[in-house]
């Protein structure tokens, strides 16, 4: 008799589960399949996965042709699920059949790293699934399932799928998406609200919401607000954004919002206003907190709270976005929402002036109480690496050339770090060093102390850090790097591109 056995978590099955067990047993004749849900211990568990036997029922629904059937012998044996040890128990319970254990390539690569490859051998024939002929694959004796056209999905994308209020017959089939329904299965607190999204939005701007909320809850955890409500509020920012704009209208003047003549000439922010609205009318939320985020998402304004600030940058971080100063925006979140702020709204209000559009004056309100707060935190907050490389980025943003910064804290007392860069002639030289010494002030960076304006070496003194710009000749023959050539030079590839 030969016997397939075919192992997995199947938390939940899938359609891609199934098809591969069928060409499993088509490919090698067999007249039997046990499908096998693994042991998973209690304190190796995830949150969502289900117990044993639900995903054994599962799996009774999901392998229903007669060459199937679910078996729990890693499950009633419980512990870690060693492969050798089910073969064991197989072996001992069909003595005078013929086991064949199937894997996907991308295991039979890791093959050796089992425990006891060779006994593995010893008690079944291995047989691999790829999905190319030809595939290369390591020196490990197997049979071989070629040209095998997966179903592209994953237990992972079911879960979420069924998390986010989706349908995930398509994956599953109708029969187990009932019963993960019928059990309350791999939802949480938001599906619900994700439901009423899908009723709301088309499929672009639901995908934008999933990715706000998750941004807007690593945020949260990044800078100490309540994750949950972050990712709430995140969620459903943009609830309303697919409603047509003279219901959206209506809406609002039902909802008693007033317009200002700014906002009525610009139906562009309706959404955010509405978003509000809606939450207090139809979904009853009370949180002001929650409610001002998502109305000054799309603006910024004067004063706003930490959550606020959070969801306008998750807005524009979030994983699917794609525009021009992404990474940098990103990158600026990671360490600072104010700058991350500061950048996001000099960047929509400079694209909104040069389009002629209007500006709401929110947005002004909010940029210039960002540029205030960056400007006094400044140098406080600043370190003298974080002020070399400051510095390193403006010379780098007015074509400087040949930018190094050397460390040079072990070597001499003058100072942490030295920036040495070159301009291209006299002129360029001071409008370098000017350059650095506005962008630095605009930070809060004022007590540097300049020399050599007139010259070809401008020096820039902050202190810790010393910031030399050279014409080339006089770089040449003064040759700085030269006389520390023991001290350690940064590497500022990721701020300086070729």
């Amino acid at each position: 008799m030969k016997i397939g056995i075919f192992g997995g978590t199947f938390n939940p099955p899938h359609l891609g589960h199934l098809r591969l067990a069928r060409a499993f047993a088509k490919r090698f004749a067999l007249e039997r399949v046990l499908v096998i849900p693994t042991f998973v211990p209690p304190h190796k568990a995830a949150h969502d996965l289900a117990d044993g036997e639900t995903r054994m029922e599962m799996c009774r629904l999901l392998f229903t042709d007669a060459v199937f059937e679910v078996s729990d012998v890693e499950i009633r044996r419980g512990g870690r699920s060693y492969t050798v040890e089910t073969l064991r128990i197989l072996h001992a319970q069909y003595p005078d059949a013929k086991l064949y254990f199937l894997v996907g390539s991308d295991m039979l690569r890791t093959f050796e790293t089992w425990y006891l490859p060779d006994e593995i051998r010893s008690l079944c024939t291995l047989c691999a699934a790829v999905r190319k002929r030809g595939e290369a694959l390591p020196d490990v004796e197997a049979e071989i399932l070629e040209d095998f056209d997966p179903v592209e999905t994953s237990s992972t994308e079911v879960r979420e799928t069924v998390r986010t209020g989706g349908d995930a017959s398509p994956m599953v089939g109708g029969t187990l998406t009932s019963y993960i329904a019928r059990k309350g299965m791999y939802a949480d607190t938001y599906t619900p609200y994700c439901v009423l999204l899908r009723g709301k939005l088309g499929e672009y701007r639901l995908r934008h919401s999933f990715a706000v909320a998750d941004s807007a809850r690593e945020l949260a955890k990044r800078y100490g607000a309540d994750e949950e409500k972050a990712y709430f509020a995140g969620l459903l920012h943009d609830v309303m954004k697919d409603t047509p704009k003279p219901q959206m209208l209506l809406f609002l003047q039902q909802a008693g919002v007033a317009l200002t003549e700014t906002e009525l000439h610009n139906a562009k922010l309706w959404h955010a206003m509405a978003g509000e609205a809606y939450l207090r009318t139809q979904m009853h939320v009370t949180d002001p907190d929650v409610l001002n985020a998502v109305r000054y998402h799309t603006t910024g304004r004067g004063g706003m709270s930490l959550l606020e600030k959070i969801i306008y940058v998750a807005d524009y971080v979030s994983a699917d976005r794609v525009y021009n100063g992404v990474d940098k925006m990103r990158r600026l979140s990671a360490h600072s929402l104010a700058e991350a702020m500061a950048f996001g709204l000099s960047f929509t209000i400079a694209d909104l002036a040069g389009k002629g559009q209007l500006i709401h004056p929110d947005s002004v309100d909010c940029y210039n109480e960002i540029c205030i707060e960056l400007r006094k935190e400044g140098i406080k907050n600043m370190t003298p690496k974080e002020l070399a490389l400051k510095a390193v980025e403006i010379l780098d943003k007015k074509k400087a050339e040949d930018i190094k910064v050397i460390q040079v804290t072990e070597q001499t007392i003058v100072a942490d770090y030295f920036v040495i860069a070159s301009g291209t002639s006299s002129t360029h030289v001071k409008s370098l060093a000017d350059d650095v010494e506005y962008e630095l002030e605009q930070i809060g960076v004022h007590d540097g102390h300049i020399e050599g304006r007139a010259t070809g070496w401008v020096l820039l003194d902050y202190g810790a850090v010393l910031v030399h710009v050279f014409d080339k000749q006089s770089r040449e023959y003064y040759n700085l790097e030269r006389l520390w050539t023991d001290a350690q030079v940064l590497d500022i590839s990721e701020i300086v591109k070729d």
